[in-house]
């Protein structure tokens, strides 16, 4: 009896500690949380970050400010939005030109284990082994195959095209594939204000024969604007030969001007008076009737014929 009491205690000790290590072994990974870098506004895409305000393993609760970060305008705070620890800080105080979203911190919640927290890459740090030398990782590495993907073609042609000039971008992407780096220096332009076009790029390499390619210079005339189409002799007799005056025609045609405006000289026209002013507003009047003849007036008649 005495030798099964120590060893009944001792199978009941084994069983607990198994129960424990399983139970250790089977918690629940903590759900950590990213943290990302904010938009302070809606047209932010890269900020400054100015000073951590917890430290890893710290806790915080809803409101409390975190971070501190510098836009162009002004340093403004970040408030947390919920309660929760600093599980890890990725991106230190003082960091310049960090992306919109980027990762920057882990949240976790308090009775968290904060031992498994991810790195920045969002992978879990295992608990490091240092009994085998970082030597063996060496081999891994010169092991993996190399990568199956294709070198990519480089472009053909000059690294730069040299040009004083304005030139379309067509031409200059033209000369740079077919390796002209100073087209000024070769190429005759026949462009505006002696510009360098595409043909003449392509009537240089010998591509086509001419920069206008099939256009024909064509010199329009008058009377093909004016619709009319004239036969030859038709045409010689309605134009005829310009003769230039000289000197002494031009001055005898002159003379001949200055003395038709002298030879009639202008009557000034008399003053308007008063009754012709109001003789435009009145109404033209009828002339008066003959009056009617009395019996004296008759008989004074008779006697002047006698």
């Amino acid at each position: 009896m005495s030798l099964l009491a120590p060893m009944s205690r001792a199978l009941r000790m084994g069983r607990c500690a198994v129960q424990v290590a399983r139970m250790s072994t089977s918690l629940p990974r903590a759900a950590f949380k990213e943290f990302t870098m904010p938009a302070m506004s809606p047209t932010m895409e890269h900020g400054n970050l100015g000073q951590w305000k917890v430290s890893e393993g710290d806790t915080f609760s809803a409101g409390d400010i975190i971070l501190e970060v510098e836009t162009d305008k002004a340093m403004m705070d970040v408030e947390a939005q919920d309660d929760g620890v600093m599980a890890r800080i990725v991106v230190p105080s003082g960091t310049k030109d960090v992306p919109v979203n980027d990762l920057i911190a882990w949240l976790a919640e308090e009775g968290d284990d904060l031992s498994q927290v991810p790195d920045a890459k969002g992978a879990s740090q295992p608990p490091r082994d240092t009994s085998k030398p970082a030597a063996d990782e060496a081999p891994k590495q010169a092991s993996t195959p190399a990568s199956s993907e294709p070198p990519k073609e480089v472009p053909h042609g000059t690294d730069t095209v040299h040009v004083t000039k304005p030139t379309f971008p067509s031409v200059l992407r033209l000369a740079h594939e077919r390796g002209i780096s100073e087209p000024e220096k070769v190429i005759q332009g026949t462009g505006r204000h002696g510009m360098i076009t595409k043909g003449d790029v392509l009537a240089y390499l010998g591509d086509i024969k001419s920069a206008y390619g099939t256009a024909q210079v064509h010199h329009t005339t008058m009377s093909e604007l004016s619709g009319a189409k004239p036969d030859g002799a038709h045409a010689k007799a309605s134009q005829p030969a310009y003769t230039p005056l000289s000197a002494s025609e031009h001055r005898r045609l002159v003379v001949a001007g200055l003395a038709s405006l002298g030879a009639a000289p202008r009557t000034p026209a008399s003053p308007a008076t008063y009754a012709d002013v109001l003789d435009g507003y009145g109404s033209p009047q009828a002339p008066a009737p003959p009056r009617p003849s009395t019996a004296a007036s008759a008989l004074a008649a008779f006697y002047e014929k006698l």
